[in-house]
């Protein structure tokens, strides 16, 4: 619990630098979200099928950056450059059996943010470098012992298939923008992977996601100090989590989402998380409920028979 403590500080002050480097230069593209997220589950909650390889840390984050990257200047429409990136980082993840799900978000983001600067990249290198050499020195990752299982095939088709019916929703809304909100898709990778996904866990994941969406943008209304903004909101996610009793890193990079993402989007970004979560998650609990149940039939069928 005290070594818990101390990583979580080492995070929180990890991420105030970063806040703070970025005010320094004056330029929120040097913020990444979701180093948030993996300050939290690498260093502090040391997840075991993210530090399983130190040196992916690094590399599948700069992988998908520069995908999104790349991706990001073609000439084609957003939701097509969203679906596209998603498909490439699937099957990238696949290939080098990694399960480190916010690399996901790496490569959304200069999507998101239309960024369209070369040192996105090196931001990403640097950040996770710094994350991967933290966990060479703990050596946290030494004491794992199953081996971590690569994405499989029927959650890679089930997550394309989620995200295909959630951007024709969106589309035929004339919302586009609610497609892509980072936290869902990444907590949508985590999820679909699970063999069982109860309704109770399906709505706590939901008000949480929705709740500190939220409440990071009341506080950053009420604040505008982007150091003192963030230096109470992580805390703050922490004491809910606490409360509910549930480890969800995912929501650690919405405050820092705020400050990179386009203006129209920050100011319906909670109710595009609860619908984005709502709808994205409630297929997962929709189609593991029906798999379960499917199983439970197959059984009772030769039990008879």
């Amino acid at each position: 619990m005290k070594i818990r403590r101390i990583n979580y500080l080492i995070g929180y002050i990890l991420i105030l630098l970063m806040v703070e480097f970025s005010v320094k230069m004056g330029n929120h593209h040097l913020i990444l979200p979701e180093f948030a997220v993996l300050c939290v589950g690498v260093l502090a909650l040391q997840e075991a099928h993210w530090i399983v390889n130190p040196f992916k840390i690094v590399l599948m984050p700069s992988i998908t950056a520069i995908l999104g990257f790349s991706i990001n200047l073609l000439k084609i429409d957003y939701l097509f450059k969203i679906y596209l990136v998603i498909l490439i980082m699937l099957v990238v993840l696949k290939i080098a059996n990694s399960k480190l799900a916010p690399s996901f978000a790496t490569g959304l983001l200069p999507i998101v943010t239309n960024t369209s600067h070369w040192y996105f990249i090196l931001v990403v290198v640097g950040m996770t470098s710094i994350l991967m050499l933290g966990v060479l020195l703990s050596g946290s990752y030494k004491n794992i012992q199953n081996p971590i299982k690569s994405l499989e095939r029927d959650a890679m088709r089930q997550y394309l298939e989620i995200l295909l019916l959630w951007i024709i929703l969106v589309h035929l809304l004339g919302v586009d923008m609610m497609i892509a909100i980072p936290p869902v898709l990444v907590l949508l990778l985590e999820v679909i992977q699970k063999e069982h996904y109860p309704v109770n866990v399906f709505l706590k994941q939901v008000i949480i996601l929705t709740g500190i969406a939220y409440l990071s943008m009341g506080v950053h209304q009420l604040i505008s100090n982007d150091v003192i903004y963030i230096s109470m909101m992580m805390p703050l996610i922490l004491i809910i989590l606490k409360m509910f009793r549930i480890q969800l890193p995912a929501v650690y990079a919405f405050p820092l989402l705020i400050l990179v993402i386009p203006t129209p989007m920050t100011q319906q970004l909670g109710l595009y998380t609860l619908f984005a979560s709502g709808f994205s998650l409630g297929c997962v609990y929709i189609l593991k409920k029906y798999s379960l149940k499917e199983r439970l039939i197959h059984i009772v069928k030769r039990v008879i028979n």
